[in-house]
Formats: structure tokens, C-alpha cells, sequence
């Protein structure tokens, strides 16, 4: 999101840059958001989420041991591939946001971080 690569700023969000980013994920309907999110990790852009996407999910998100973090992956992309065919299409992946949404609904709690971005 360095549009201008620039001056001092150059590599980093100067903080208009930061503020229009912000702005954006704020007003964007839930469609736009997942198909954002999902992409972010699609890097063959096949529609398709294998391990590898899913370790650099994990490994963004959790400070884990590499066994640990090995594990996590193995169980959260065998759980969320549901016909077995070794992808994560974005509906199957997506599947999982409907059941946190569900749970987090059910103790009060916002469903994603931008449910209050008004």
C-alpha cells in the first residue's frame, strides 16, 4: 500500500496511505472482504488454497514451534478440505468463517474485526 514510494516513506505507510487502507477494508461488503482475504493467500491465483498457503497463514498468525506449527497445518487444512482433493476452494474455506461467525454471535462477540468500522 506505498503508493508513491517515495522520499521517507519509501517501503512504508505514510499515514494518509495507512488511513485510506483503513478506510477501504471499512467499507467494503462482506463479498469484497473475503475475496480479499481469501487472495492474500491464493498465490497460484487457481482459486485454491493448499498447504503451503495455509502454513503461511498459520505462521503469520501463531508463534509456534515448527513441530507444533506443522501440526496446526496438518489439522486445520484436513479439516477444512472437505471432498478430500488436496485444495481448499474458498467456499470450503469460508465454510469455516460461517461456524466462527456462528460461535462468536453466540457468546456476543464481534464476528470479524471490521463488524464496527461505522
Amino acid at each position: 500500500m506505498d503508493f508513491n514510494k517515495k522520499g521517507t516513506s519509501a517501503g512504508a505507510l505514510d499515514p494518509t496511505e495507512f488511513t485510506v487502507g483503513l478506510y477501504n477494508m471499512c467499507i467494503m461488503t462482506k463479498d469484497l472482504l473475503e475475496d480479499y482475504v481469501f487472495n492474500l493467500y491464493d498465490e497460484v491465483h487457481d482459486g485454491n488454497l493448499n498447504k503451503h498457503s495455509i502454513k503461511k497463514m498459520v505462521s503469520e498468525s501463531q508463534d509456534l514451534s515448527s513441530e507444533n506449527q506443522d501440526k496446526l497445518v496438518e489439522t486445520v487444512f484436513n479439516s477444512l478440505d472437505k471432498d478430500g482433493d488436496g485444495h481448499i476452494s474458498k467456499k470450503e474455506f469460508f465454510k469455516l468463517d460461517s461456524k466462527v461467525s456462528e460461535a462468536s454471535r453466540e457468546r456476543s462477540e464481534p464476528a470479524t474485526p471490521f463488524t464496527n468500522c461505522d
